[in-house]
């Protein structure tokens, strides 16, 4: 019987926000997209597990453009919030499963200004939130589904796990938790049912 649910968050609970965010930092660099992807591929799993600090990050950045280092505040913030965009149906779905009495967990990859970012905004009904720069530990890889699990205090078939990344959904599989992939609201609402899990 599943007694709790685990969500990400760009792309299940917000709108998937890279597109945007990555426009706005290649401007801001005046390199192409392109570029910015290659250069944050070299640094992004220590951005995104909390080992480097904002500052550190743009200076490897800006090292392997080969640009200046961006002098704008809040950089990674601002291009998020630019970004940003709840999907609401969602969100009331995920308030209806919590009056049902599942136990509800964040499971982000994400980066300390957008970590800080979600706690300020502080989405209603979940008890737990695990975010990969927080913890040093990020999916695919198994640990963080398990620190998951035992967060909750549940088993592994006792949970659904819901991502819009194949990846993602890969890891949690192997981890032994049931899992959606995340394409649109009506979708996501049968394959809850599937699992008997009620609203």
């Amino acid at each position: 019987m599943i007694k709790a649910v685990i969500v990400d968050v760009g792309g299940v609970l917000i709108d998937k926000p890279v597109t945007v965010m990555f426009a706005y930092y290649s401007s801001r660099l005046k390199v192409s997209i392109a570029d910015f992807k290659k250069a944050l591929s070299f640094v992004d799993h220590e951005w995104s597990r909390g080992i480097l600090t904002e500052k550190d990050f743009w200076q490897r950045v800006a090292v392997r453009l080969r640009v200046n280092e961006p002098t704008e505040k809040n950089l990674w913030a601002n291009g998020f919030k630019l970004a940003y965009k709840e999907k609401q149906e969602v969100l009331d779905l995920i308030g209806l499963l919590k009056k049902q009495g599942y136990e509800l967990a964040i499971l982000s990859n994400t980066e300390p200004p957008v970590r800080e970012l979600f706690v300020t905004r502080k989405f209603p009904h979940f008890s737990h939130a695990v975010y990969s720069c927080e913890v040093g530990m990020m999916k695919p890889n198994r640990d963080i589904y398990d620190y998951t699990l035992s967060k909750l205090g549940v088993k592994p078939q006792e949970a659904v796990f819901i991502d819009d990344k194949q990846e993602n959904i890969a890891g949690a599989k192997k981890a032994g938790i049931p899992t959606i992939i995340f394409t649109d609201i009506k979708t996501l609402k049968t394959e809850l049912k599937k699992l008997n899990v009620r609203w």
